[in-house]
């Protein structure tokens, strides 16, 4: 079986580097991506902390007007700021200490594909990698043999995570008005270094060249962007192996077949 990572023309000088990023979710085009259910977070420790702290604003601090109203109408908007607060602190964690690299299982020739090329490829301009998903690369990202690492597929449901049922398996959680995506996720926390990222930001991972099966071009794909990725591919010979392949309309079915390149 293989994973697809779809991505836009300008990335085709990484294809002979190798390399890969791993995103923190605030770049992420959902908006609820890490955004947790506030309903469990009433019972965790440091949501009656900064519960108090509002408590003590709304006590001490007259100048905050919304604060005062707020305390003479008992505890629902300290509890509303509160909310707030921790979901703030939440995604500060997740975006300073983790970077996830988002894959999908939904092949080029699927019904998924006009969607996944349109939204992630430039509008088919761009390309796929095709990967082989039993390489062992992707195995060192299984927390049983790495702690600091997670590995598996996004569970698509009609409520959100929480943090306390699901825990760090609230990032492989969301909507399922994104099924079609079909997507697969590898987590890397980077709190106690590097994890095998570099870059500025920790987000550049690189990638055993015989994981790479195919290179897939969009049917809008400009010959600029098809040059580059031939120049790529014939610059580094462990890339030999690699296909070349363009994704064709299917002339019955919204539905595309690929042609070599």
């Amino acid at each position: 079986m293989s994973l697809y990572k779809y991505t836009r023309p300008a990335n085709a000088r990484f294809l002979a580097p190798c390399t890969l990023r791993f995103s923190p979710a605030s770049e992420f085009n959902d908006p609820f991506d890490g955004l947790p259910d506030t309903a469990a977070l009433t019972t965790m420790p440091e949501y009656q902390r900064i519960k108090n702290e509002w408590e003590g604003l709304a006590m001490h601090d007259p100048s905050d007007l919304e604060l005062a109203r707020g305390a003479a109408m008992a505890g629902e908007l300290i509890e509303q700021k509160a909310k707030t607060g921790m979901i703030k602190r939440l995604l500060a964690d997740l975006n300073q200490n983790f970077r996830i690299l988002c894959l999908s299982h939904a092949s080029p020739e699927s019904m998924g594909a006009a969607l996944m090329f349109g939204h992630y490829a430039d509008n088919h301009k761009g390309f796929a990698y095709e990967f082989d998903e039993h390489h062992p690369w992707f195995a060192e990202h299984e927390a049983r043999r790495n702690p600091s690492r997670e590995i598996g597929p996004v569970v698509y449901r009609q409520h959100r995570a929480t943090v306390v049922g699901d825990g760090r398996q609230g990032l492989f959680v969301k909507s399922s008005l994104w099924w079609y995506e079909e997507e697969f996720r590898l987590v890397r926390y980077i709190g106690a270094g590097a994890n095998g990222l570099s870059g500025a930001d920790h987000s550049i991972a690189r990638f055993p060249p015989d994981m790479l099966t195919a290179i897939l071009v969009g049917c809008m794909a400009e010959v600029a962007t098809v040059d580059e990725l031939k120049k790529q591919l014939a610059s580094r010979p462990e890339l030999a192996h690699v296909r070349l392949e363009r994704m064709i309309p299917h002339p019955d079915a919204f539905l595309f077949t690929r042609e070599g390149i």
